[in-house]
């Protein structure tokens, strides 16, 4: 208990949140501080709390499992009537120094800092507080809310990765100057600038995670810092942090850990198997099982969204802004912070059931969220294996669920592969039908990167990352199919959108392949699913064109082969030859088994080969071949309408109307309706053909309807250029190319991006 002077500089990147928590200070008499572990709340309640025009200030501090540190015997009568449960003597605490309640003058400000392993008691408290001292100020600083009465709530986010004006990103800014300090006269050039952007995002922006990183550079330098950071981040060290549990980033998420209920650690331990973002029913089939209910789990991610273990994203994948509750009394009842559900404050580990006396004076609590925008960056980084040991973890932070829970709970976390969660764990028994095969449209969840590491780490103190990573598979395998049924039922932008919303997770999964044969048929399932994906218009880079290669034509397996056609497909830009090697080798094997879909395909990418390199007689007989061996049901992959529609568009130039007729009898297909491709590549060889053959006014308004109709999934492609060339003809007289470039296939790479091509190379 002691007068305050007014402090010194602005924090790194909150000058918005210094000024907004001033405000409030002064508005209001109840504030509470928010925000993951690590991110300042505490340094920025003390910077702001400085300058307050306060008689008394009053600390209480809580920094490990109910340890209190305090000032005076006033902050140590609030702490132990806090960790008592006893709100009566605080009040008597506090008496001499406010009055008897109705005194006038400045107030007297409290700060309960970092009440998390207290929560509910301290709401208690905290009630009682404000209802026998009138004049009385309280700030609180707790990873979530006290919830309640009239409170106001300012929730700090990670410091912003991207810059603006033209001037460098808050993190990056605040990495620079930790960096100083540890090396002085450290000079940072442009490059240095962009690793150390890279490494801020590496680290979500995290303040506490980036001084951690910064002190680093004492024995590494800044190109050795990023790679390793990839690896894991529970490993970055602080010895001369003031609290101990920040002088370890692997300590300061174990403080998180263990103040979670038993289903909560469970579902965090599980769900960090996902590299990427997934929706709650995707955590449902991925975390339930044993004592986890799947009905548990939405609850469970709402409780880790509070204490900042998970993001959730809104429906077009941006962070929840922030929203204000009405009527958020306690007893049960749910509050959202930056858009994000809080389960009831009684649910608090360790700390007691609420009840209906606990609600605060008021009627509402509101939410201040500042940088709600899409910060910081998300660089992912795809693929970093599940760890099977954890080297150097320290003997501080056994935290895990095998070390915290009771004897007598089984210390398995995920069932084996193939039980069903919750029930008999037997190895034949086949595993429940998958949930998660749906159209984005709800929230999607994301996990911070220190996190997942903790979380892995756990799986591997369970010892089940393996079942962990099986079930991780079989999500993958029930999203891509689900994915492939929509496409062939002709919702493609539906396809797309379920895929883009798991890509991530799915080159997670395409990494660790090479380590892992067990799964290799699996994971060539996905990626033959996702044929439609990988050599559209996002088709991937040459590193990863190798991960798919290597996935649907394994070289310790040259007889488990899947679609060919595909590997041929992807191959053919930067190596041709390849290519044809590649799709004459598998073409025997597939007619041998007599598999006429992939036999009937791999002649369409023949054909577009051929009609790539100028052989319009070769592409007129492969993709004939296509057209007639091709099942007309056929799916998973092109169908005969799409090989008839390319033959048509090759046609176009020379013989309009044989282009015709082939146009017209891909729209004859059956199943045509469900497959907008083939019929937008159709309707556009007659538009051609008629202006090929001089029946302009005809191809104008196929061209408009086709402009006017253009399915979003072929924006960018090389068929909605070709149409553009088409409109242009017909409007100012530009000539139309004379050989059209085939559509679907890859784009060539940029100079200099050489790749491995073909199986072989694998």
């Amino acid at each position: 208990m002691r007068q305050r002077t007014a402090g010194s500089g602005a924090l790194v990147g909150r000058q918005e949140e210094d000024a907004a928590l001033d405000a409030l200070l002064r508005a209001h008499r109840l504030i509470t501080v928010t925000g993951p572990a690590g991110v300042g709340k505490s340094v920025l309640a003390e910077r702001v709390l400085a300058r307050q025009e306060a008689r008394i200030t009053v600390r209480v501090r809580w920094p490990q499992g109910g340890q209190g540190s305090f000032q005076g015997p006033a902050s140590a009568a609030v702490a132990a009537a806090i960790s008592q449960d006893r709100p009566e003597r605080a009040v008597a605490a506090l008496t001499p120094l406010v009055g008897d309640g109705g005194g006038a003058g400045e107030p007297v400000l409290v700060l309960l800092d970092d009440i998390d392993p207290l929560l509910a008691r301290c709401r208690r408290t905290v009630s009682v507080l404000l209802r026998a001292f009138p004049t009385l100020k309280l700030l609180v600083t707790a990873r979530r809310p006290l919830g309640g009465g009239d409170e106001h709530a300012l929730r700090l986010r990670p410091l912003s990765t991207r810059s603006r004006d033209g001037r460098l990103p808050p993190a990056t800014r605040l990495f620079v100057e930790r960096a100083r300090a540890v090396r002085p006269g450290l000079v940072v050039g442009p490059a240095a600038l962009r690793e150390a952007t890279a490494v801020c995002e590496m680290l979500d922006g995290l303040p506490l995670a980036i001084e951690q990183a910064a002190q680093q550079l004492r024995t590494l330098d800044l190109g050795e810092l990023l790679p390793r950071l990839r690896q894991s981040q529970c490993w970055l060290t602080h010895p001369g942090a003031a609290l101990a549990r920040h002088r370890s980033l692997r300590r300061t998420i174990g403080t998180v850990f263990s103040l979670c209920e038993r289903r909560d650690k469970a579902v965090w331990a599980r769900a960090s198997v996902l590299e990427g973002t997934f929706s709650e029913s995707a955590a449902a089939f991925l975390c339930s099982g044993g004592q986890v209910p799947a009905d548990a789990v939405p609850g469970c991610l709402d409780r880790l969204v509070a204490v900042g273990v998970l993001e959730r994203l809104d429906d077009h994948g941006g962070r929840d802004g922030a929203r204000v509750v009405r009527g958020a009394a306690a007893g049960g009842a749910r509050m959202v912070v930056g858009g994000s559900g809080i389960g009831s404050a009684a649910s608090d580990s360790g700390t007691g059931d609420s009840t209906p006396g606990d609600s605060m004076p008021g009627d509402s609590m509101t939410v201040h969220t500042l940088r709600a925008g899409p910060v910081p960056g998300r660089e992912r980084r795809a693929g970093a294996a599940v760890p099977g040991t954890v080297p150097g973890r320290e003997a501080s932070s056994r935290t895990g669920l095998a070390d915290t829970e009771p004897e007598r709970e089984p210390r398995t976390i995920v069932d084996p592969p193939g039980a069903v969660p919750g029930g008999p764990r037997h190895p034949g028994t086949a595993p429940r039908s998958h949930p998660t095969c749906t159209v984005p449209g709800g929230p999607r969840y994301l996990m911070t990167r220190a996190a997942r590491d903790f979380g892995r780490e756990m799986l591997a103190c369970a010892g089940e990352s393996e079942a962990a990573l099986e079930r991780s598979f079989i999500h993958g395998r029930h999203v891509a199919t689900a994915a492939s049924q929509l496409w062939d039922m002709g919702s493609p932008q539906e396809a797309r959108a379920l895929v883009g919303a798991e890509l991530d997770n799915i080159w997670a999964l395409l990494e660790q392949a090479p380590a892992l044969p067990p799964h290799a048929d699996t994971l060539a399932g996905i990626v033959a699913s996702l044929w439609f994906w990988w050599p559209a218009q996002d088709a991937p880079g040459p590193g990863r064109r190798h991960l798919l290669l290597r996935a649907l034509c394994p070289p310790y397996a040259p007889d488990s082969w899947r679609a060919p056609w595909l590997a041929g497909w992807l191959t053919a830009v930067h190596s041709p030859k390849m290519a044809g090697r590649l799709l004459a080798q598998a073409w025997g094997r597939t007619v041998l088994d007599a598999h006429c879909a992939d036999a009937g395909r791999i002649a369409l990418v023949q054909g577009l080969i051929a009609w790539r390199e100028g052989d319009l007689t070769g592409a007129d007989r492969h993709l004939a071949d296509a057209a007639r061996i091709i099942p007309a049901h056929a799916t998973d992959g092109p169908t005969p309408a799409l090989a008839l529609a390319f033959l048509a568009l090759a046609h176009a130039p020379t013989t309009p109307g044989h282009a015709r007729t082939l146009a017209r009898r891909s729209l004859a297909q059956p199943g045509i309706l469900c497959d907008p491709t083939a019929g937008f590549h159709a309707r556009l060889a007659l538009a051609l053909a008629d202006h090929h053959a001089g029946r302009t006014g005809r191809a104008w308004r196929r061209a408009r309807r086709l402009r006017d109709a253009l399915p979003a999934h072929l924006t960018g492609s090389d068929a909605a250029a070709l149409l553009d060339a088409l409109l242009a003809a017909l409007g100012t007289g530009a000539p139309v190319p004379a050989r059209p470039g085939p559509c679907l296939l890859p784009a060539p790479a940029a100079p200099g991006q050489d790749a491995p091509t073909g199986p072989a190379a694998a």
